[in-house]
């Protein structure tokens, strides 16, 4: 239907749960792998798309993610029911359902990204304040008060819940404007939270995260620029993609020593930053992790990097060629001799420990 949308010609090869074998053919998958082969030869299509829609009964083989967009816009969906294998549901997945009411999750947290589930008859319904899924802290319904305390029990935030930033799902022409939420001056986390995203407040200027938070969602801190320190849980184990990006003020980040995993530019932009530490448990440096863009050397009066130290752990294997991207000096030590830069850094050169910009 969507491709019919945008103007395309749809053959398809079949529209049932049937084969396109020749009756009584010996070798039935045979016989129905050629006879499209045929039909496709047939009609010589500027574009062949297979989609392989597999049933499995065993129990071994489960649902863990709901796609972008998934169900978007079917308003026959009147109860939803997550089981229990099902770990992310992804931006939009059931947008507009407007018939939806019914919501059930398992007792587990899930990630549930960005406008999920607006626009349903569930998320109209319920009252200004926070809108909770199960015990996932949803979405923020109304403006933001100075001060907010999540109810017990909660065990995720949504990213969506406070989003302060544009989102944009060009396929569908859906666009969901910035929303202010800066009158929020103070957010209580409940103890026994585990995953935490979206606390995109430029007016926050330290946050104290519950021992029991294991995961930093992507852009959970992103452009918070009176964020100057921050005390992370010793049980963290994952910091998400962009998660610190922006924060242009924050000065000292002590990372856990059972950090297992940071993603891509989770610290970019962070001009005050001036030396960290990557836990022994960290295997990879990702691209863009220190990066600080190019408009630093070119525009007047822009922030310059203060990082000047590095410490690798022991198990890094492998560093981006982009990690430190545009950071201009500093010194880089690791206890592992083995480990694998990828690439030669085209904006750096290395010499006797430290890593010097080459334009500098």
């Amino acid at each position: 239907d969507e491709l019919e949308r945008y103007g395309a010609s749809i053959v398809m090869t079949r529209i049932g749960d049937y084969d396109l074998s020749t009756p009584n053919a010996s070798r039935r998958k045979k016989s129905d792998f050629d006879n499209r082969i045929k039909l496709t030869n047939e009609v010589n299509p500027y574009l062949f798309i297979s989609i392989h829609q597999n049933y499995y009964n065993d129990s071994k083989y489960k649902v863990t993610e709901i796609g972008m967009l998934a169900f978007i816009n079917k308003s026959e969906i009147k109860q939803l029911i997550i089981p229990k294998s099902v770990k992310t549901i992804h931006p939009g997945a059931f947008l507009n359902c407007i018939n939806l009411e019914e919501i059930v999750l398992p007792s587990r947290p899930v990630w549930i990204d960005l406008v999920a589930f607006d626009n349903t008859k569930w998320y109209n319904n319920q009252p200004e304040g926070m809108a909770y899924v199960g015990n996932v802290a949803y979405k923020y319904k109304g403006d933001c008060p100075e001060k907010i305390e999540l109810k017990y029990g909660t065990k995720a935030i949504s990213p969506g819940a406070f989003y302060h930033s544009e989102v944009e799902l060009e396929e569908y022409n859906i666009y969901i404007p910035e929303r202010e939420s800066d009158n929020l001056k103070e957010l209580i986390l409940p103890k026994g939270i585990e995953y935490v995203a979206g606390l995109q407040f430029s007016s926050i200027t330290a946050i104290k995260l519950p021992k029991s938070v294991r995961e930093l969602g992507y852009e959970t801190f992103f452009c918070c620029n009176s964020l100057k320190e921050i005390h992370l849980p010793k049980q963290l184990r994952i910091i998400g993609e962009d998660c610190f990006s922006g924060c242009e003020n924050l000065t000292s980040v002590l990372l856990p020593e059972k950090l297992e995993a940071i993603k891509e530019h989770a610290f970019r932009n962070c001009f005050s930053l001036k030396e960290i530490t990557i836990p022994d448990r960290v295997k990879v440096i990702p691209k863009g992790l220190l990066e600080c863009l190019a408009y630093v050397r070119t525009t007047p009066g822009a922030k310059t990097p203060l990082l000047t130290k590095i410490t690798i752990g022991e198990n890094v294997e492998v560093i981006d060629k982009w990690a430190f991207h545009h950071v201009f000096y500093f010194a880089f030590s690791s206890g592992n001799d083995r480990v694998h830069f990828d690439g030669q850094f085209p904006d750096k050169k290395f010499d006797g420990g430290i890593f010097r910009d080459r334009n500098v």
